[in-house]
């Protein structure tokens, strides 16, 4: 290893103290303020410390005794975890000068009497808030929630039997295996055999009873903003069964065109790429702050986009390589995700969304930090087609008097199925109910049909415009007088 010659202590002084260079016109009364200072240049990037030179960065020159000597490097060996650095003279100008010369440490974080020190400009900081010392060990990988013991806990006995299955058909792993085996060689227990919470919270059917925090809010809103919610869902229970229902729901709130061209097979032509959202929903899951037990992973879906929030934000480390580097704050549900084949280890999350939404003739995702979380934003086909037309507002229409929202269907030069396609598959729940009480009620108001089915008057003005507009049903007769009729049943009668 290279030792620091005169002329590089020039070049020093030349430069003056910054990030990577300490003077000092002599040893500390207090030996320990060195090793908080060796400290901090191991926590970062590494640095020299020169003593002797003075204030105005000139050569003064310094002896240190051998019990002074002793007295530095007992101090160093206070850092923990241990480390070593080279402590040697040099003479410079005729004078002689002592050099600490620190590298980057491999085992960080480094801790003095219990405290974190980082380089902070020309000084050096203790590090005494809570959340910046755990911010600290995220961004070098040596804290982590999914790797949390919890005591007292059975996954065995809690288990979910269907997440599970899933979970071995997607990875591919045999049916031979128990599951007590399968667990333990996905390395989801400590050594003593008690279970971590990344294993937990990945396959337990009670995930929410333990880690309140980790379920998965979905919300459909009408318009633009947050005024009016039109369906409103919390998904629980374990990570893979919340990624499962969050891309179902999700789907039954985007807008679909089948596509047939030249007599070819039938083709789905998306609001938003699926394989996009259920790899941010997925993104969310694993990288989302857990310690912040106030916040949720949410999906936000209205008029004109959706937005995916995961609490905590990025680490500062990925973003300073955004796009180059994949460093999970979970990396074992980050793992198990990968192993069913939903995420890429490699740091590709980003640049394949922003490539398969381009590739779908839609905008790139727009990424944004709001009160401590990431928000991964998508624009809807749907909306842009509208915005396109001149068309971004909602044509209204009657139902019993009361006005519904009535939206566009997208027309191409190739043979296209619409959605209006008098099929009921393809419905979500609240949507068959509200056809199916229609057909028992056939002369209700939309207040009348919510409240036989306990849901808002928006949510059936809602799944109203939204059968009409599939061509399921229409209304006939006068505003007050007249009543549905589904349209399939009709037919049949004719």
């Amino acid at each position: 290893m290279s030792r620091i010659k005169e002329k590089d202590i020039l070049d020093f002084i030349s430069i003056g103290e910054n990030d990577k260079i300490e003077f000092k016109i002599a040893v500390p009364s207090k030996v320990r303020e060195l090793s908080e200072e060796i400290c901090s240049f191991a926590n970062a990037q590494g640095g020299v410390i020169v003593v002797g030179i003075d204030n105005d960065n000139k050569i003064v020159g310094c002896d240190i005794d051998n019990s002074k000597r002793s007295a530095i490097q007992n101090s160093i060996k206070e850092i923990s975890p241990k480390f070593n650095c080279d402590f040697y003279s040099v003479t410079a100008r005729g004078k002689n000068l002592w050099i600490i010369d620190v590298k980057e440490g491999d085992e960080k974080l480094y801790f003095v009497s219990g405290f974190v020190y980082m380089r902070q400009g020309s000084n050096s900081q203790k590090i005494t808030d809570a959340q910046e010392v755990r911010a600290l060990f995220e961004e070098n990988g040596q804290l982590h929630y999914d790797a949390r013991t919890i005591e007292d806990y059975d996954l065995l006995e809690n288990i979910d039997h269907d997440s599970m299955k899933e979970f071995r058909q997607k990875a591919r792993i045999s049916p031979e295996a128990d599951d007590k085996q399968v667990l333990e060689n996905l390395e989801l227990y400590n050594k003593n055999g008690q279970p971590l919470a990344g294993g937990i919270m990945f396959f337990a059917k009670d995930v929410e009873r333990k880690f309140p925090q980790a379920v998965t809010h979905c919300v459909l809103f009408k318009g633009l903003d947050k005024v009016y919610i039109i369906d409103d869902k919390t998904f629980g229970g374990s990570l893979i069964s919340q990624y499962e229902e969050a891309n179902k729901w999700l789907e039954s709130k985007l807008q679909v065109e089948y596509l047939i061209k030249d007599n070819g097979p039938r083709t789905e032509l998306w609001d938003i790429p699926l394989k996009v959202l259920r790899e941010a929903i997925a993104n969310a899951l694993s990288h989302r702050d857990y310690y912040e037990t106030g916040m949720v992973t949410m999906v936000e879906v209205y008029d004109d986009r959706v937005t995916i929030t995961n609490p905590g934000g990025m680490l500062k480390i990925v973003q300073k390589n955004f796009g180059h580097m994949s460093r999970s704050r979970n990396p074992s549900i980050f793992s198990l995700f990968t192993r069913m084949h939903v995420v890429e280890k490699v740091a590709s999350g980003i640049p394949r969304m922003v490539g398969e939404m381009k590739e779908a003739g839609l905008p790139e995702p727009e990424m944004s930090y709001e009160d401590e979380a990431f928000l991964i934003t998508f624009k809807r086909r749907s909306w842009l087609e509208k915005e396109t037309s001149g068309r971004t507002g909602e044509e209204n229409d009657t139902v019993n008097g009361e006005t519904v929202g009535e939206t566009t269907t997208k027309t191409t030069t190739e043979t296209t199925i619409k959605t209006t396609t008098k099929t009921t598959t393809n419905l979500s729940k609240d949507a068959k109910k509200v056809l199916e009480c229609i057909s028992a009620h056939p002369d209700s108001s939309a207040e009348e049909l919510g409240n036989l089915l306990g849901l808002t008057e928006d949510g059936v003005r809602y799944h109203i415009k939204n059968l009409k507009k599939e061509g399921i049903i229409k209304y006939e007769g006068a505003t007050k007088k007249g009543q549905w009729i589904i349209i399939s049943e009709q037919q049949e009668k004719n």
